[in-house]
């Protein structure tokens, strides 16, 4: 971690050092290779692109500095469907460890929701007074996650801008885990991007996560998102699934059901983008996380070819442009 967040000054000092110290010019492998390594770095110009504006939920014109934005200030209350209930903590508890605080407040909570036959609820909203070090939040989203099936964020009174994440999850769908995200946000003040207004196109990222070292029984997640409203580019719509542990290619991709039905992820991103855009998309373009150089070909051969196929079962006449770029 020291070494990843070294500023540029320190990462060229080490660099000049190395240089200096290695004498890779007096290689005599280098040198019958007709390789010489220059003394001085490159001169390359450099630029600094134009800050994009942004519009908050009630129209108001939002400019980021430095990178970031907050929305405190910016909006005073929110709209919101009344919950089906709220709870507080006692003062009793606030001092008890984590683990049964938490117990404590489900305890509380539960009896409620069986007395209104509301049943499980859908979403849980949990607002900490005290954020660092709070072993709170990790036993509350394992116990309403992983335990009990309820969607939640947690999240600490003063951090305003966690209500994008909430404004994503609270139109999730746990059965498929696909979410719409950049609703509070309409950026795309200005003209836009020329090959993607001119011709019609879908943008989709995709990436793969492992589980940690040695874990080999951990299945590995997928994650695909794409654009929805063209020629805008600023709101994606995003698809999770799991798949077999620390395979990298995503398998998801087409997944043919019957003759009449497809239930992979490309379906649900191409029938959103054509419910949002009232058309079909002629350009794809596909931006892929994750992958070595040697994996290239995979990409190209697998996750590619299953994409198109998406295409062909959704209709057999159309034959979109694919752009394939590999971070």
């Amino acid at each position: 971690l020291t070494e990843s967040i070294q500023k540029p000054k320190q990462k060229m000092d080490m660099l000049t050092r190395a240089l200096k110290n290695s004498n890779y010019n007096d290689d005599t492998l280098l040198q019958e290779c007709g390789v010489r390594i220059g003394s001085e770095f490159p001169q390359v110009e450099g630029r600094v692109l134009p800050t994009p504006n942004l519009k908050v939920g009630n129209g108001e014109d939002l400019l980021p500095r430095d990178g970031s934005w907050n929305f405190n200030n910016k909006v005073k209350g929110i709209d919101m469907v009344p919950p089906l209930g709220v709870f507080e903590e006692g003062h009793r508890f606030k001092d008890a460890p984590g683990s049964v605080r938490v117990e404590k407040m489900f305890e509380d909570m539960k009896p409620k929701f069986r007395d209104q036959d509301w049943g499980k609820p859908q979403f849980l909203l949990c607002i900490l007074s005290k954020w660092k070090n709070s072993d709170v939040y990790v036993l509350g989203k394992k116990k309403t996650l992983c335990e009990d099936g309820i969607l939640n964020q947690y999240f600490y009174f003063f951090e305003l801008n966690v209500l994008l994440k909430i404004n994503a999850k609270v139109i999730i769908s746990l059965d498929s885990i696909t979410a719409f995200t950049g609703i509070l946000l309409a950026i795309e003040q200005s003209r836009g991007i020329p090959a993607v207004r001119t011709v019609p196109s879908i943008i989709i990222g995709m990436d793969v996560s492992h589980g940690s070292p040695g874990q080999s029984d951990v299945q590995s997640i997928s994650a695909v998102v794409s654009s929805r409203e063209w020629p805008l580019i600023s709101k994606y719509r995003a698809c999770v699934r799991t798949q077999s542990p620390k395979v990298e290619m995503i398998d998801n991709l087409y997944n043919r059901a019957s003759d009449t039905d497809d239930e992979g992820i490309m379906r649900e991103l191409l029938k959103d983008f054509e419910s949002c855009s009232g058309r079909k998309p002629d350009h794809i373009i596909i931006f892929r996380d994750g992958v070595s150089e040697s994996q290239c070909n995979q990409v190209l051969n697998i996750e590619l070819d299953q994409m198109m196929q998406a295409c062909k079962f959704k209709d057999e006449n159309w034959d979109p442009k694919f752009t394939v770029i590999i971070a």
